[in-house]
């Protein structure tokens, strides 16, 4: 029995060292992938990483950081400058961020800003042409009225009084003209404010569509839920994945529809928030301190309180 019980010892550590080994491994892989701009392979590695520590909070943050770069890629391959923008300076805000992260987030900041000023320029220049052709347009009418005033040369010269009306005429195309050009500005403008008012009331429907979508596609892990243990944490990792990305989006578009304010007031909400679930995921696995089911409790409880997160996010915050 004495010896048994030496061999299970012995097993036991041989595969804590295994586990630790492979942390070691992944985060030494996802840390040099990152150096290299392979953040694809980076995130593979750190899924490595979690699936050993799912509580560990550097592979956890980097996670994050480069699924916050990914977001900044997609606005500027969208040409969406304004959001890409206000990602990236909010990246450029967290601690002890990877040097190409880093890098790579103030490349797309300094793009976001030059498109942003050629856009405003472009936006300046064509304002100024309509505002000098409504100028120059009074100012021909004034000479012409000025010199419609009966003289007796002008009663004496049917040349003069034909030219004039050809100018009177011409002078009258760029009356209408500006006048147009003023009228399909404001159009313009008024698309616009109604295209984002839109926007803005779906988005909560939206949202919440994406959220059931989420939920009812967790069923393909039920059979996995119902097997080993080793099957059942791999799988509640997997759905803590699908909630904690979902988060991170809805966090991402609330930053650009509320106000500077209101949004300030959330991210420090959202940052208790965070600490809160690390630290209930954490109390409710020391039930199980030592023991294998301690792993799966800490995920299931990120879980859980991230999907609860997720639809209070939606239902109190977007209009």
């Amino acid at each position: 029995m004495r010896k048994l019980a030496v061999l299970m010892s012995t097993i036991i550590l041989l595969l804590a060292g295994c586990g630790t080994s492979a942390y070691a491994n992944a985060m030494k892989d996802a840390t040099s992938e990152v150096e290299n701009g392979e953040y694809e392979k980076a995130l593979k590695s750190l899924d490595v990483a979690l699936e050993e520590k799912p509580e560990d909070k550097e592979a956890r943050t980097l996670y994050e950081n480069i699924k916050a770069l990914n977001q900044v890629k997609e606005a500027i391959d969208g040409t969406d400058w304004e959001v890409a923008l206000t990602k990236a300076k909010n990246l450029l805000k967290e601690d002890r961020l990877a040097k190409g992260i880093k890098a790579e987030a103030e490349q797309y900041i300094t793009q976001a800003e030059s498109e942003l000023a050629a856009n405003k320029e472009d936006m300046n220049s064509k304002e100024e042409v309509v505002a000098e052709s409504g100028t120059n347009a009074s100012e021909k009418e004034e000479a012409v009225n000025t010199e419609e005033k009966p003289t007796a040369e002008k009663a004496k010269s049917n040349i003069a009084v034909s030219e004039k009306e050809v100018e009177a005429n011409t002078e009258k195309k760029s009356i209408d003209k500006t006048e147009k050009a003023n009228s399909e500005l404001a159009a313009s403008k008024e698309e616009v404010t109604n295209k984002e008012k839109e926007k803005a009331a779906s988005e909560r429907e939206k949202y919440l569509k994406k959220l059931n979508d989420i939920k009812k596609g967790l069923a393909e892990f039920d059979n996995a839920l119902a097997g080993t243990q080793v099957e059942m944490t791999q799988a509640k990792g997997e759905i803590f994945k699908r909630w904690d990305t979902a988060l991170n989006e809805i966090y991402g578009a609330l930053e650009n529809q509320l106000s500077t304010s209101k949004f300030e007031s959330l991210r420090e909400e959202q940052r208790k928030w965070l600490t809160y679930r690390d630290e209930v995921a954490k109390e409710n696995s020391l039930k199980f301190e030592g023991g294998t089911m301690a792993s799966l409790e800490y995920i299931s409880t990120q879980a859980r309180l991230t999907e609860e997160r997720c639809y209070e996010l939606v239902e109190g915050y977007m209009e």
